[in-house]
């Protein structure tokens, strides 16, 4: 957190249950600050204060919900992708089933047995 060249302030309950006040140089870096609090538990952002006297509650900022949907973009990203599958009949209904690749090989049928059990 900022002190010098304070632009704006956030206000937020911190772990405490305590309302306390972060100052930030920039709108950005205190709205990823804002998500990363509510993020991690650490802190429930109320809302911003700018040096004009302009308060806004933490929905209504639209900084906040750009830097709220970053984070989800990252953590999107981060989410690794799906095992391979492939593809096998379910020995009861015989219907196609996506499994997972690393399956041992016995596992669903390769095809349908031919009529009389042959």
């Amino acid at each position: 957190m900022q002190t010098e060249k304070a632009i704006v302030a956030v206000w937020y309950y911190d772990v405490r249950d305590e309302m306390t006040v972060g100052l930030f140089g920039s709108e950005a870096t205190a709205a990823d600050f804002a998500v990363s609090i509510e993020d991690n538990g650490t802190g429930t952002p109320m809302g911003v204060e700018f040096p004009n006297g302009d308060a806004r509650i933490i929905d209504d900022w639209e900084e906040f919900i750009e830097a709220r949907e970053r984070a989800e973009e990252k953590e999107e990203e981060k989410q690794d992708p799906p095992p391979p599958t492939r593809t096998v009949l379910d020995p009861f209904t015989r219907e196609s089933v996506e499994i997972p690749r690393k399956a041992p090989q016995w596992v669903g049928l390769k095809k349908l047995p031919k009529p009389n059990g042959s």
